[in-house]
């Protein structure tokens, strides 16, 4: 039975177009032949999140011998090496089962680029037994991370890693103290060290766009850093000013984040250009007058002080086309920022989490007023985030302060967040609730609605947190190939 326009009124019917013997295809071809990405997808589904500590519930390679074999044969389904040590100690016989998994992805992954992720704890002397059994296998290394969390300065014999690494493009190399410490990187056998150990060679590192420094690191030593993209320096660690000799070769380097309270006397004598650079995190306005940076377009501050005996001067403009500034957990004064943003009129969005010791009312009239008369912000958009340790609601005075500033009609958003942050513990008896005033869109007068209501401290924490702590970067430390779990 055909229809109007003579095709079969049914699909059953309808002529097949298929070419000769495709409808005999069996399932084990077609499963054969599906792509390796597809079957990474497939196989990674049920991996058991690391904070359960449960094997998984169906492997499926238990299905059937068919998905085993199509397992066994597929080198990229076996390149994603994790070992991570539990906070309790591990049993030898268990220890032993790791080890034997370990050897299982890496013959099993053939001559593929590998992803190895390292995470040691309170036994650092399990680290040479890893490296033992990784040394012949780091030349196909395409990223590295190695994560020690110890009070030992026993992992400085795990590097350097004694092999070519021509095809690594990350490398992040953490050492996080339990007890707060600072490492003493300049005494001798630190020295010694080094000179015995120099990176054997460091022109096989060519490829190397990524890299994550922190205390107890001394990777950095002989590295190509050609085509390097992305650095960051953790930590407070001394010294840094071989590595910040290495980063004035860096050309293309286009992010840098410096963490934490490194000397300033390592800043003060270093002019680097770095003509590709556009993100740029700093613990203090200073080290960036260290460098010149003609495409800076992203500042983030964390942690600053205005009030340092360095910033008495106003700032200078050395960045002529940066456009976003964020500020996060920062006690500065309305002035300094006020010459800031003077001195880069380029900037279209600010974002300040604020901590300061000035009243609202101050900050907001001495902030908005001159913001909204002498820049002209494309997006029309301002975040003023007040974090305080304490409960503060927004005042009348302040509300009604907005409220008839003539200048507030042409911005579009603001937003006035004020409460203690929950990265700390609020006093007792206190509700973390905060109040947020929002005023959004302009109204039917000209002027902006002004809404008040409460909020959960999430939000604004999320924000701080996700700025604050951007440079860690640690969430690929924890990988999605551990050996407890996985194809077997």
């Amino acid at each position: 039975m055909m229809t109007e326009d003579g095709m079969p009124d049914s699909p059953a019917k309808a002529p097949s177009k298929l070419p000769p013997g495709a409808l005999h295809t069996t399932s084990t071809t077609s499963i054969q032949s599906l792509p390796e990405e597809l079957l990474i997808l497939i196989f990674s589904q049920d991996l058991a999140k690391r904070e359960d500590h449960l094997a998984h519930i169906l492997m499926i390679t238990s299905v059937c011998h068919l998905w085993r074999s199509i397992a066994l044969t597929c080198p990229t389904l076996w390149t994603n090496i994790t070992y991570l040590e539990d906070n309790h100690p591990t049993a030898p016989c268990d220890f032993n089962i790791t080890i034997s998994r370990l050897n299982s992805f890496l013959f099993r992954s053939g001559t593929a680029s590998l992803s190895i992720t390292l995470h040691f704890l309170h036994q650092p002397c399990r680290a040479a037994d890893v490296k033992a059994i990784l040394a012949p296998h780091f030349h196909r290394s395409r990223f590295l991370s190695i994560t020690f969390n110890t009070d030992h300065t026993n992992v400085l014999p795990f590097l350097p890693i004694p092999s070519r690494l021509e095809r690594l493009e990350r490398l992040s190399f953490v050492v996080i103290p339990l007890r707060a410490q600072r490492w003493d990187l300049e005494n001798p056998s630190a020295s010694a060290h080094l000179a015995r150990n120099p990176m054997q060679h460091p022109e096989s590192t060519k490829k190397l766009r990524s890299l994550h420094l922190s205390p107890g690191c001394f990777i950095p030593y002989g590295l190509s850093i050609s085509a390097l993209e992305h650095v960051a320096l953790l930590g407070h660690t001394e010294p840094i000013r071989p590595i910040l000799e290495l980063l004035a070769d860096a050309t293309v380097l286009t992010s840098l984040t410096i963490a934490d309270a490194f000397a300033w006397e390592n800043f003060k004598c270093w002019n680097v250009t770095l003509p590709s650079l556009q993100s740029l995190s700093l613990p203090r306005y200073d080290v960036a007058c260290a460098i010149n940076a003609p495409a800076l377009k992203h500042v983030t501050l964390n942690g600053f002080d205005s009030r340092r005996s360095s910033f008495q001067t106003a700032p200078t403009a050395r960045y002529p086309c940066i456009e976003n500034i964020e500020c996060c957990f920062c006690n500065m004064t309305s002035e300094w920022m006020l010459a800031f943003l003077r001195a880069h009129p380029t900037v279209k969005n600010l974002s300040v989490y604020h901590s300061t010791r000035e009243s609202d009312i101050t900050f907001i009239q001495l902030i908005l007023p001159n913001l909204l008369e002498r820049f002209t912000f494309d997006r029309r958009q301002l975040t003023l985030a007040r974090v305080l340790f304490g409960r503060m609601r927004p005042s009348p005075l302040l509300l009604a302060n907005i409220d008839r500033d003539p200048l507030l009609p042409i911005l579009e958003s603001l937003d006035l967040v004020s409460g203690f942050d929950s990265l700390y513990d609020p006093p007792a008896g206190v509700d973390d609730g905060p109040d947020v005033t929002r005023l959004n869109g302009i109204g039917h007068t000209g002027r902006p609605h002004l809404q008040v209501q409460a909020e959960k401290r999430t939000q604004i924490s999320e924000s701080s947190m996700s700025t604050y702590s951007s440079f860690m970067d640690l969430q690929e430390v924890w990988g999605h190939g551990r050996f407890e779990s996985g194809i077997r």
